[in-house]
């Protein structure tokens, strides 16, 4: 009976998680699920639409590889992807969060921070992994979006094998694709440790 218990608190957690956002077609699945998701109409952006990048009072965060080409612009318009830090109100109050809106050709990503600005290019990233997988157009869209903890780990237990650096490295870049920002890395258990006395 407690597992049964265990299990339905479990599923009651996931779905509570989820949020209510409207969501695009099923085209477009992002990981993790966005707080809000709303679908505006009109046109919409398409895979390879982007060909520019403007920054406003921000630095250049690193950017994934789909959007890493992306040159440096001056003027925002039609195929560019614009990245601004801002105070406004309808940001959300986490330096974490961000929001992304998607329309007419172009795409925009306002946040209070950098890291703001890092995790909304991942959400854009995978927007374009998407469209460019199926063939269909990004649809006209506003999310906003922060994280429910600010500290987001995994536990990496790599004391009975070793990987190369290069697979490491690429399993940084996936995690960071998903928002985990730490990691929580097991090299050994069996180190000799002295007897602390207080």
């Amino acid at each position: 009976m407690r597992r049964l218990i265990a299990v339905a608190a479990c599923f009651a957690l996931i779905f509570t998680m989820r949020g209510n956002a409207a969501m695009p077609p099923e085209a477009f699945q992002m990981l993790p699920r966005p707080k809000e998701v709303v679908l505006t109409g009109g046109a919409g952006l398409s895979y390879g639409g982007l060909r520019g990048l403007v920054l406003v009072d921000c630095r250049r965060p690193v950017l994934p590889p789909l959007l890493d080409f992306l040159p440096l612009l001056e003027e925002s318009g039609r195929g560019v992807l614009t990245l601004r830090l801002a105070a406004d109100a309808e940001l959300p109050a986490s330096t974490e969060g961000y929001a992304l809106t998607v329309r007419e050709g172009r795409a925009e990503i306002a946040s209070r921070g950098q890291a703001g600005l890092f995790y909304g290019c991942r959400t854009l990233a995978q927007l374009l992994e998407d469209a460019r997988d199926t063939g269909t157009a990004i649809p006209a869209l506003a999310i906003r979006d922060w994280p429910m903890l600010e500290y987001r780990a995994v536990h990496i237990d790599t004391k009975h094998h070793l990987d190369t650096l290069r697979y490491n490295y690429d399993l940084i870049d996936r995690l960071a694709a998903i928002k985990i920002n730490a990691i929580i890395w097991e090299f050994e258990d069996k180190l000799a440790t002295g007897c602390v006395r207080w």
